[in-house]
C-alpha cells in the first residue's frame, strides 16, 4: 500500500526527470495501483506540457528600474523610521537627564538655603501622592489601552514632570508683587 500524499510530493520531481531511477520506478508502480493518483498524475502531465508549449513572455523593459526605484523608496522609508525612532528615544532619555540635573541643582540650593528642606518634604509628599494616583491610573489605562500604554505612559511622564516643575517653582520662587496705582 502506498501513501498518496508522499507520492504527490514526488510528482514534480518525476515530471522534471530529477528522481533517481529506483524512485521513478516506484512512482510508476504506485501509479498503477491507485486510480486517483494516476488521474492526478495525468492532469499534472497535461499541465506541464501546456506550460512547456507556451511562449515565454519577456519582462517589461523598465522592470529592473522599477524594482530598484521601489527598493530605494523602501530604504528611504526605513531610514526615516530609524531617524524618527532615534529622535523619540533621545527626547525620552532627555527627561531623566533633566530630572537628575534638576535634582543636583535642588541639592545645591538646599545646601545654600537650609530653610528649603521643609518645602522639599512637602514637595516629596505631594509627589508621592501624585505618583500613587498615577499608578492607579496606569493600572486602569493598562486594562483599557493594552498595546498603546507605552506611548500614553511617555505622555503622562512628560505631564507629570511639568507639573512637578510648576509645583517646585511655585514654592521656591517669590510671588510677583502687583502694584496698583489709585
Amino acid at each position: 500500500m502506498h501513501d498518496c500524499d508522499t507520492l504527490l510530493t514526488r510528482f514534480s520531481l518525476a515530471l522534471d526527470g530529477a528522481l533517481p531511477p529506483a524512485e521513478a520506478a516506484q512512482v510508476q508502480a504506485d501509479l498503477a495501483n491507485c486510480p486517483e493518483c494516476h488521474a492526478r498524475w495525468r492532469a499534472m502531465q497535461r499541465f506541464d506540457q501546456t506550460l512547456r508549449r507556451s511562449p515565454l513572455l519577456a519582462p517589461p523593459r523598465d522592470l529592473a528600474a522599477a524594482v530598484l526605484e521601489r527598493i530605494a523608496k523602501q530604504h528611504a522609508h526605513d531610514r526615516r523610521l530609524v531617524g524618527i525612532t532615534l529622535l523619540i528615544g533621545g527626547a525620552l532619555s532627555l527627561g531623566p537627564s533633566a530630572l537628575v540635573g534638576g535634582g543636583l541643582c535642588l541639592l545645591l540650593l538646599l545646601l545654600i538655603q537650609p530653610g528649603l528642606l521643609q518645602g522639599l518634604i512637602a514637595l516629596l509628599v505631594s509627589a508621592l501622592s501624585t505618583l500613587q494616583a498615577l499608578l492607579v491610573t496606569l493600572g486602569a489605562f493598562h486594562q483599557v489601552f493594552g498595546v498603546w500604554l507605552l506611548p500614553l505612559l511617555a505622555a503622562m511622564l512628560g505631564v507629570g514632570l511639568l507639573s512637578l516643575t510648576l509645583l517646585w517653582a511655585s514654592r521656591t520662587l517669590p510671588s510677583p508683587v502687583i502694584m496698583i496705582n489709585n
